[in-house]
């Protein structure tokens, strides 16, 4: 096979896209596009030095308007990702030590506890709902979340537009119901069915008094919104316990509590409540002791 000058404008074209690949400009893309150009002027048996003219005009075609179109559309950059401490800034968390006016407190956020300063420097109570607005090093900046007044909802929702939630409040713990996903499903327990909520490799899990954990698509950040306080302690990351999982507990270094728990095969030995949550899981451990 003898080869025609076409042919080697076809060569050509295919190293320029192929090269293109690794450049990422579509600037080698665009001679690509004028080798194309000019092997069609020579299949049709144009002159040399139309062929030249073909190629750059092939070239002007990609740069001036084929390259645009390819940066406004096909290299999109998506938005960065937050990463790391970044993403905690739009998170909402709870104050579990009061932030001061001319003192820091602690909130909860994803199970950890960070130290907290409020963005007017107005004071924060404890179990106050909060909203990250910047971070500095190992101290965020909160505000508290907005509550919507009857007035506001009543505009919404009419004039009863409160009369569901006073209901609900005066529901006991024991006719409360706790919903939650599992896969296509969606199902009802009654807390005081669970003896705690926990979460293995990213999967969290309800043991229940029967002895057998329940596999759930909810986090453990969204059951602890659900599931009422006075019975359920965020213990740590990891774990949400009830009084009757705790059998003992021992003071560790620094502050920390080791909570041994009841034994099931589901649960480990003992886990670790930090310094930081210590006194209030005391509190909250002697209110049920003081019921028995």
């Amino acid at each position: 096979m003898e080869f025609e000058i076409w042919h080697y404008w076809t060569i050509a074209a295919v190293l320029f896209f192929v090269l293109e690949i690794f450049l990422s400009a579509f600037v080698l893309a665009s001679v690509g596009i004028g080798c194309l150009f000019a092997m069609a002027g020579a299949f049709f048996g144009l002159d040399f030095v139309y062929q030249l003219l073909l190629l750059i005009a092939g070239i002007l075609i990609g740069f001036a308007g084929i390259r645009p179109f390819m940066q406004h559309y096909a290299w999109r950059t998506a938005k960065e990702t937050a990463t790391n401490y970044q993403a905690l800034i739009g998170r909402i968390g709870k104050v579990c030590d009061a932030i001061d006016t001319e003192d820091s407190g602690h909130v909860m956020l994803d199970g950890d506890t960070w130290k907290a300063v409020s963005h007017d420097g107005s004071a924060i109570a404890a179990g106050t709902k909060v909203k990250v607005t910047a971070i500095n090093s190992i101290i965020v900046t909160v505000k508290p979340v907005e509550k919507k007044t009857p007035a506001a909802v009543s505009e919404k929702t009419g004039n009863n537009a409160w009369a569901a939630p006073r209901q609900e409040e005066e529901l006991s713990v024991s006719q409360k119901k706790l919903m939650v996903s599992a896969g296509l499903k969606q199902q009802v327990f009654n807390p005081l069915d669970i003896i705690c909520c926990y979460s293995n490799q990213k999967i969290s899990f309800l043991l229940l008094k029967d002895g057998l954990p329940a596999a759930i698509d909810d986090s453990l950040d969204k059951l602890e919104q659900k599931l009422p306080q006075e019975l359920f302690f965020r213990a740590n990351r990891q774990f949400i316990i009830t009084p009757e999982c705790v059998r003992e507990i021992k003071r560790a270094g620094n502050g920390k509590l080791t909570v041994f728990m009841c034994e099931n095969n589901s649960l480990p030995e003992s886990i670790t409540v930090s310094r930081l949550k210590a006194g209030k899981f005391r509190q909250w451990l002697s209110r049920h002791c003081e019921k028995i």
